[in-house]
């Protein structure tokens, strides 16, 4: 008997838990006094993931973005960070198990307290799913000529290694005409682009570039919207990855900043990007399993199991669109200052053989009204897409374009397009056989000869062998029958007494 080896992923703990991010800030003097808050935004970003004991230590940091209009007229932006550590219990936490993590924000409210000091607060949803590794052993053949066996074939992936990670780039990008260091950013939105992976011993490198839209408002008044592209290379050590390996990474940008300070004769600016991944290295094998078996001469003893194996891990790029028209409240509006969505909301769902990505949003538009004043209108859209099929899904949306334009009427209509980057695992169960034997002195004894049996149409001539002890092959050569199974009711004809 012949035995092999599978190793089964199973998820052992799938949680979410609620991080609060309390945000006191106080602006400096050389800001001035907040008139209006325009935008507010917490972007959570994870650092590092760790396991001690029964604990999963999730550290991250949130960056809140204010915008706001000071008293003087200006449009001013303050960032502040701030870092925090969530614990999850999960029972019998071991090293060899694979961690994917995701964070969202799920409330946010900001207001001003003083002349310059705002009061931000957001919920953040932590999320947590941990896959433990197992070794299964399975008979996939037979030394025992006396025993006969249907076998089974199939693709099995193996997860060597998994990790949700984060990283920062960055680099010096052209201004365009009019954007100066007296600029102030007001919003950016953009892609991560991965556009070669390469694996090596227990490292993954990465190498791709972002594209991002900037919207600034400029020292006289004007508001420009431009692009940047930045390449980058980055090298991650990944827990039991190693070469030759199939490798799979998803990135989203998670937040992208341009630093307006005077460079190059205020040509260029510094820009920089944190980035949000996933990664998986696998490796793929054809495993042959002994699913079914009984003995012609004697009584057989199998233990049967029951496998879910990744049979597939599909890769998710696609992109989901929303628009709609709203009333601005205002006859005349005169421009559009910055568009940008925030309140994200999605969920993956797969039934019948199909995916869907279903999320909802809030767009924003910052505008000026005919009499000079800046007002905010937002709406909350929807948005769905397709999915190819998977029965989990590991998938991060972002947005990558947001705009608003003036309409008819008095109207402003959005539109925005979201990236979702992500994988999706095909788990498929599987009935072997772990262990078989032939029990010694209990042969089976028949009076020599030819027997019948009735056979409905469509029934396996495998059954009917086994419930007869006797060969498929012999039925098929006795009975002139060269299919798997009857086509029409019958009788088939197999010898006992031998």
């Amino acid at each position: 008997m012949k035995n092999e080896t599978v190793r089964v992923f199973t998820k052992k703990t799938d949680e979410t838990r609620e991080q609060v991010a309390e945000f006191d800030i106080v602006l400096p003097d050389y800001y001035p006094e907040v008139n209006q808050i325009l935008k507010c935004s917490v972007i959570p970003v994870t650092e590092s993931v760790s396991f001690t004991g029964d604990k999963l230590g999730i550290s991250g940091n949130a960056r809140a973005t204010v915008v706001f209009s000071g008293e003087d007229g200006t449009v001013r932006v303050f960032e502040a960070l701030q870092k925090y550590t969530k614990i999850i219990r999960c029972e019998s936490l071991a090293d060899g198990d694979r961690c994917f993590v995701s964070q969202d924000v799920t409330q946010l409210n900001y207001k001003a307290t003083g002349p310059r000091r705002l009061d931000i607060r957001a919920s953040v949803a932590v999320g947590a799913s941990v896959f433990r590794v197992d070794e299964t052993e399975f008979v996939s053949d037979f030394d025992d000529i006396s025993v006969e066996q249907r076998c089974e074939c199939f693709d099995c992936f193996e997860i060597k290694g998994a990790e949700s990670f984060s990283f920062e780039i960055s680099d010096t990008v052209k201004l365009p005409d009019g954007v100066n260091s007296e600029s102030e950013q007001l919003s950016a939105s953009g892609e991560v682009f991965i556009r070669e992976t390469k694996v090596i011993k227990n490292k993954i490198m990465l190498k791709g570039s972002c594209v991002a839209e900037f919207i600034v408002s400029c020292a006289d008044g004007a508001v420009r919207k431009f692009n940047a592209e930045v390449p980058f290379t980055e090298v991650k050590e990944l827990y039991g990855a190693d070469e030759g390996e199939l490798c799979s990474v998803t990135a989203s940008l998670k937040n992208a900043h341009i630093s307006l300070k005077a460079m190059n004769n205020g040509n260029d600016a510094a820009f920089s990007a944190e980035i949000e991944a996933v990664a998986f290295t696998s490796s793929k094998t054809a495993k042959t399993a002994v699913s079914d078996a009984f003995s012609l001469k004697g009584v057989s003893e199998t233990h049967r199991i029951g496998v879910d194996v990744i049979s597939d891990i599909v890769t998710v790029d696609t992109t989901a669109d929303a628009s709609l028209e709203a009333d601005t409240y205002d006859s005349a509006p005169a421009e559009v200052l910055a568009a940008f969505a925030d309140g994200i909301r999605y969920g993956c769902s797969s039934s019948d053989g199909e995916g869907k990505l279903n999320g909802s949003c809030v767009l924003n538009a910052v505008l000026k009204n005919s009499a000079g004043n800046i007002i905010i209108v937002n709406r909350t859209a929807v948005f769905e897409c397709e999915l190819p099929y998977a029965d989990d899904y590991f998938v991060s949306v972002s947005p990558s374009r947001v705009a608003a334009e003036l309409l008819s009427g008095g109207k402003i209509g959005f539109s925005a397009t979201f990236a979702g980057k992500g994988f999706g695992l095909c788990m498929k169960k599987r009935e072997v056989i772990a262990d078989c034997r032939v029990s010694d002195g209990a042969a089976i004894s028949h009076g020599g000869g030819l027997a019948v049996y009735y056979a409905q149409a469509g029934e396996k001539l495998w059954n009917i062998a086994k419930e007869n002890r006797c060969r498929v092959s012999i039925l098929k050569e006795i009975n002139g029958i060269d299919t798997e199974e009857t086509a029409e009711n019958r009788v088939v004809i197999f010898p006992v007494g031998i």
